[in-house]
This record gives C-alpha cells, structure tokens and sequence, in this order.
C-alpha cells in the first residue's frame, strides 16, 4: 500500500495518495487492532506528513497565485481609513522593474486616480480613491501591523505571510529584490 501512496505522490495526485493512507490506516486497524506493530505507525505517520506537507504546500500555491492575481486588477478602489488601534492603510505600488513605492493620494507612474473622495468621520475620516493601475504594475493593499505596529509586520500580513516575516521572504512573494523592501520600510 506504501509503493502505492508513493506512486500517487510522485503522479501529484494528493487526493489519491490521501485516500489510499486512510485505506491503508483502516486495513491496518482491521487486522492488528490496538496491537498495531510501532514501526508500521510510525512509517504510517510519516507518510501521513508527507501528504499533508504537500496539500499545504499546494494550498499556499493557489492562495498566493490568487492573491498576486488580485494586486494586477486594472481598476481598484482603494480606502486610506485607518483599522483598529489607529494604524494606518497604505498602498505599495509595485512596478514591472520591481521597484516599490508607496501610494501617496495622487496619480505616480503606473497609476492613476480616477476620482477620490473624502468620509468624515472624526478619527476615522478617510479618501476613497478609484484608481487605474497600468498593465504589469500592482497595488498591495496593508494596514501597519496589528500586533507589532511596524509597516513589516502590516506587509508581511498583506502578502499572506506573518507579521514576524522577514524582508527577503517578503519580496520574494512581491517577486521583488530584499533591498526594495528595506528602503519602502525606511522611507
């Protein structure tokens, strides 16, 4: 059954692999009960990691390749209204060369704002901006950090990572080098 879920694996059919583990589990209750020998639990325990290491991998695949997705929209509203314990929303505008810079309420190369308008709202007054983003550039979306504060851990959040994600792991889902990260952080 093992050669089996490896054959599965290696096709990169998880759904089959996962289906012949619970096959293979249940046969293997069946026959040995509560007597089941330690080393087939735990060859069957890794393998079980095996799988789940690779739906989750395939999971983050198609989170990201959606979330990238989203950032290319030609035409985005876009809301500077702080979040919860005042921090701020910000907008990095990444270009096609993979420079980053940061969205500063009027129109920059690669976007164009086509009407803004203001909420009021005391301390959650705020622009609402409808802007157009050119082919091969995106708008990232954040607000600072929730736990920490920092605009890290806030871009860190905004790319689908944590906020204690470091700059190099931070542009490599922004498909951008570690040094744009550093000076968007440093202003």
């Amino acid at each position: 059954m093992k050669e089996q879920i490896e054959k599965a694996l290696e096709a990169g059919d998880l759904v089959r692999a996962r289906q012949l583990h619970q096959q293979w589990s249940h046969e293997s209750v069946m026959k040995h009960g509560f007597g089941m020998p330690r080393s087939l639990q735990e060859q069957m325990n890794q393998v079980a990691g095996v799988i789940d290491e690779r739906e989750r991998a395939k999971r983050t695949e198609t989170e990201l390749a959606e979330r990238r997705a989203k950032w290319l929209v030609p035409e985005q509203t876009w809301a500077s209204e702080p979040g919860q314990r005042s921090r701020q929303a910000r907008l990095v505008v990444r270009s096609p060369n993979g420079q980053l810079a940061w969205f500063v309420g009027r129109t920059m190369e690669g976007v164009t704002v086509l009407s803004k308008s203001y909420s009021k709202n005391g301390k959650w007054s705020h622009d609402k901006f409808r802007l157009k983003v050119e082919a091969e550039y995106a708008v990232v979306p954040m607000r600072d950090g929730f736990d920490n504060g920092t605009i890290l851990g806030g871009l860190g959040t905004a790319v689908g990572l944590t906020e204690l994600a470091l700059s190099n792991e931070i542009a490599s889902v922004l498909q951008v080098e570690p040094t744009e990260v550093e000076k968007l952080i440093k202003g």
